[in-house]
């Protein structure tokens, strides 16, 4: 059994890395060089959503032991991709930066990369 500050402490990479999705959000849109036609934004939105969700499946490892497979990898992929649709949202009042329906299925997807590694390797 795992005590509280424990699992408090389980939190921190997932807060860290929601923190600095964040962040890279906020930037304004004339500040991020990506080169465009490469469509390498989506890449890195499911490589970042798959570290996001590593970072879950860290953070309620003890869920595992109560709920079903299926049941605990729907909850993280769901995870990413609500934190995904908030990022988006969030990315609305940044100047010069749109929200875009293809890096929300790329962020869920991303969770899904985790939860499909993490079956086959964990």
């Amino acid at each position: 059994m795992t005590t509280l500050a424990q699992k408090t402490m389980r939190l921190v990479p997932a807060m860290f890395i929601m923190g600095l999705i964040f962040f890279l959000s906020h930037q304004p849109g004339d500040t991020i060089r990506i080169p465009f036609g490469l469509h390498i934004d989506k890449v890195l939105h499911a490589l970042t959503y798959a570290i996001l969700g590593f970072s879950y499946i860290y953070a309620l490892g003890d869920l595992q032991k109560q709920v079903s497979k299926r049941f605990f990898d729907t909850i993280i992929i769901l995870m990413c991709l609500t934190y995904g649709i908030s990022d988006e949202w969030h990315q609305s009042f940044t100047p010069m930066r749109f929200p875009s329906g293809a890096d929300i299925i790329a962020d869920g997807f991303g969770g899904l990369v985790a939860v499909f590694f993490w079956r086959k390797w964990g």
